[in-house]
């Protein structure tokens, strides 16, 4: 049951790395976020800004970017609470 979303969240990372338009923050948000794709529920923005080692601007850029790239919302289609993560931060269909 786990392995679809992890297997999602590897690979959308592996491409996030190799990707020249991906910034190294975003890759680090990536990453941090693949952590919770088996989660029950979404992690709080402090705590993904935080192992991110990143400020909330910072954070805020990064998952722009990577919404805009469509790295979020993949990731979100593999993780419910993470689609309703992208939901609250820019107003899509969770």
């Amino acid at each position: 049951m786990f392995a679809a979303p992890v297997y999602a969240a590897e690979r959308l990372l592996a491409e996030a790395i190799h990707d020249e338009h991906v910034s190294v923050d975003a890759v680090v948000v990536l990453d941090a976020l693949a952590e919770h794709v088996t989660a029950v529920e979404a992690p709080a923005l402090a705590a993904v800004a935080e192992n991110a080692q990143l400020s909330c601007e910072e954070l805020t850029a990064a998952l722009g970017d990577l919404d805009d790239l469509g790295y979020l919302q993949e990731l979100a289609e593999h993780a419910p609470p993470l689609s309703a993560l992208r939901a609250s931060l820019f107003g899509t269909a969770a």
